[in-house]
């Protein structure tokens, strides 16, 4: 199986997708916010593509939950 084909996968880049959208209209003065739930984003998809990759996922699950 395609790592890409990970429902979770799939279902954490439309959540990023539609984030963006959403980021558009939040203020100038709340630079510093967005840009870290972007990044907050990313994050999680990067830690779900990496527990994908491991036989012991539980660490990795729960820091993607927190």
């Amino acid at each position: 199986m395609n790592i890409n084909e990970f429902r979770i996968v799939k279902n954490i880049k439309k959540y990023i997708l539609s984030l963006d959208k959403i980021l558009v209209n939040f203020p100038r003065k709340e630079k510093i916010l967005k840009d870290k739930i972007k990044e907050t984003s990313f994050d999680v998809l990067e830690l779900t593509y990496y527990a994908n990759t491991l036989e012991e996922k539980k660490e990795i699950q729960k820091q993607i939950i927190s």
